[in-house]
């Protein structure tokens, strides 16, 4: 029943910390989130992580950072931070940033990856796969965070539960149950 569904999702928004509930078939105050709104906070990244005597990443370093270029040289892209991580120097010791490899399970040189950052707390990422253009990479990036805007692909680990409420609430909407 719609009830429980509700239920379900204030007492998992709740055990996050998030009192507030925003119903996704409600009108939205422009211009971007209110405090406590699931997108309210959320900052992203994209991350190339790295060895410095890795061959492919050498060939890579200068792709990724025309695709920061061109990233940000378009005003309607969301602001992204673009950073590099050195997780091997060039003698195959850990680097400078060993520490944030081992935690983004890093285990192949060069891996890119985009977070989302919610509140302090950044997710899992998503592994970027693609050819190692500029050009492809920005498609990707581009890609990834209108997924995350769309409410049927809200991630819930991206955002936090009160996002998985949102679409919940909304599609019971549509579909006449909560009117």
């Amino acid at each position: 029943p719609p009830a429980m569904v509700l239920d379900a999702c204030l007492a998992a928004a709740a055990s996050h910390g998030q009192t507030s509930f925003v119903d996704v078939g409600a009108a939205q105050p422009p211009p971007g989130p209110a405090p406590g709104h699931p997108h309210a906070n959320v900052e992203h990244q994209v991350v190339d992580y790295y060895a410095e005597a890795c061959p492919h990443c050498v060939k890579f370093a200068p792709q990724f950072a025309k695709a920061q270029v061109q990233w940000n040289s378009d005003p309607t892209n969301d602001a992204v931070q673009w950073l590099t991580k050195q997780c091997k120097d060039s003698s195959w010791r850990d680097g400078r940033d060993a520490g944030a490899c081992q935690d983004a399970k890093i285990e192949a040189y060069p891996t890119v990856k985009l977070f989302t950052v919610h509140d302090g707390v950044r997710d899992q990422g998503a592994e970027y796969m693609g050819s190692r253009d500029p050009d492809s990479v920005v498609a990707w990036v581009k890609h990834m965070l209108s997924t995350e805007k769309g409410s049927a692909g809200v991630q819930a680990s991206a955002v936090g539960p009160l996002a998985v409420c949102d679409a919940v609430v909304g599609g019971l909407r549509s579909s006449s149950v909560l009117d």
